[in-house]
């Protein structure tokens, strides 16, 4: 795929996804019954509330428990392996491209998530920040801003308020 073909893909997916979204918290279902509420654990940024797409080679995403709630990578079998284990620095998942073409497609709150070849999500015990790097032909922009950001790697830091 070309990257103005990505780029293209994951704004109207982005736009999509807002048009569905009340922003509201809970929706009742058409049958009247409310969905259950969500669960939380632990404090989160809001770093990442500003609809915003990012396109690399290998996204790199580490963060606290709470991260696990907070993103969601769509599951392609077939052309996208994935791979989940427990390492010594936390719990691991893996996304990697096996067929040529395909893309790996995530969301991290407001931000849409679209690696070419690799994605890696690190969950970490304790009281983290969060940490985003993106490596090989990044793309970044907030929806708001008129100016992209290029280049060959693109790095975001999240502070999470832990409090005392």
């Amino acid at each position: 795929m070309q990257p103005a073909h990505l780029i293209g893909l994951a704004l109207s997916s982005l736009v999509l996804t807002s048009c569905v979204t009340t922003g509201e918290g809970l929706v009742e279902s058409s049958e009247g019954v409310p969905p259950p509420p969500r669960l939380t654990t632990g404090p989160w940024t809001d770093s990442f509330n500003d609809e915003s797409v990012l396109i690399a080679e290998v996204i790199e995403i580490s963060g606290p428990d709470r991260l696990a709630q907070q993103f969601v990578a769509r599951q392609d079998p077939g052309n996208v392996d994935f791979e989940i284990k427990t390492v010594s620095q936390g719990l691991w998942q893996e996304y990697r491209v096996v067929q040529p073409g395909a893309v790996i497609e995530a969301q991290l709150d407001a931000w849409k998530l679209v690696a070419t070849k690799r994605l890696v999500v690190l969950q970490r015990p304790g009281r983290v920040d969060v940490q985003l790097r993106a490596d090989g032909d990044a793309f970044f922009q907030r929806t708001a801003d008129a100016q992209p950001q290029r280049g060959p790697r693109f790095e975001h830091h999240a502070a999470v308020p832990w409090g005392p």
